[in-house]
């Protein structure tokens, strides 16, 4: 739903005074996407994908949510603000980025004609709540908003009002704040459906390719296994890609629905980051569709799998090797169970008790 601007007059004629008290059910909330994809993603896109099933469970509360993304937009029931005619492509880049400063600079015009006083602009990268806020702050509007920011990576902006999504991240990052794990639309990530010929003789990774995904330790340890080893997702480091490229199976940029198919049918779902991975959200939907997961535990990976149980946490390469050699030992309904912890409904009704928590007072 497009919506046209209100007159920017009423901005400038509000009484500063203190922030408003947010009105449940009322107010709205303001989901700030980015420039780099629209709502729901056209493939990967993990940021996306939670602002747009947060925005799909506040809606189905009656709660109001306007989007600031670019074109196109697809959210029943949601307000769309477009900021860009198209997304960039490209990193998900900071503010440095022309086409990121376009995109926040049409974000900060539509806040400024839309936010009324008592809502929540809710933002989903560390450099844009400071873009923003310095923008609106000086306006009696601004201040007499709210503010929250989930973290989706090690950085984060300079938000009080900061959510993890897993208590690893927390610790990490050092400040205060909520953790609310993500959730995924558990519809669409079943193991109810169609699934590739060849299920259970593969192993699959899919994410963004890039070394700090370890991905090459994979492919070492997966070339003296049974199986054959399929990645999935964008290129972003060909140079790194090389090293491995010619001894796996490629399968480019899926969508949902190839992908969904991938995950059912793997043996396996491989996820051996090498950092402290903030949720990992490819992990769950694997296990959705009753895929065990291999992965070093880092981050997030260590509170969602669970380990010998529905999938295997290690480092090494040996112990990978010995993990992919006991695959076939773990339950698939093990692995259902556990990933219905993280649906869209738990995590939108413990971030409706969060906005209320801060700022219905």
């Amino acid at each position: 739903m497009n919506f046209n601007l209100n007159p920017l007059g009423r901005i400038l004629n509000c009484i500063p005074g203190d922030r408003v008290p947010y009105r449940p059910g009322e107010s709205r909330i303001h989901q700030i996407g980015l420039s780099c994809n629209p709502l729901p993603p056209d493939g990967y896109g993990g940021i996306e994908t939670i602002i747009t099933n947060l925005t799909r469970g506040l809606v189905d509360h009656n709660i109001p949510v306007t989007c600031y993304a670019p074109a196109p937009f697809d959210i029943d029931d949601a307000e769309f603000y477009q900021t860009l005619p198209e997304p960039t492509t490209g990193p998900k880049d900071g503010v440095d980025s022309a086409n990121t400063r376009t995109h926040l600079s049409a974000v900060t015009e539509g806040l400024k004609h839309r936010i009324e006083p008592g809502d929540i602009v809710h933002f989903h990268h560390d450099e844009h709540f400071s873009y923003i806020y310095k923008r609106l702050r000086g306006s009696a509007l601004g201040r007499r908003v709210n503010y929250v920011e989930t973290a989706h990576w090690t950085n984060v902006g300079a938000s009080r009002n900061l959510i993890y999504p897993s208590q690893a991240l927390k610790k990490h990052v050092g400040r205060p704040g909520e953790t609310i794990p993500h959730g995924i639309d558990q519809s669409i990530f079943s193991p109810d459906g169609d699934r590739p010929a060849d299920s259970g003789k593969y192993v699959l990774y899919a994410g963004r390719i890039t070394e700090d995904k370890g991905i090459h330790l994979c492919a070492e340890a997966v070339a003296s296994s049974e199986y054959e080893f399929r990645i999935a997702g964008p290129l972003v480091d060909e140079t790194y890609a090389e090293q491995f490229l010619d001894d796996v199976t490629y399968l480019g940029e899926l969508d949902q629905e190839d992908l969904v198919r991938q995950y059912r049918g793997a043996a396996g779902f491989l996820y051996m980051t090498q950092y402290v991975e903030p949720f990992g959200l490819a992990v769950v939907e694997a296990m959705a569709c009753g895929t065990p997961v291999i992965t070093t535990g880092y981050g997030g990976t260590g509170e969602t799998v669970v380990d010998g149980e529905t999938g295997y946490v290690c480092e090494t390469i040996p112990q990978l090797r010995t993990a992919l050699s006991k695959l076939s030992d773990l339950k698939r309904s093990d692995c259902i169970d556990r990933a219905k912890n993280y649906d869209i409904e738990t995590m939108t009704n413990r971030y409706i008790t969060h906005y209320e928590d801060l700022y219905a007072q």
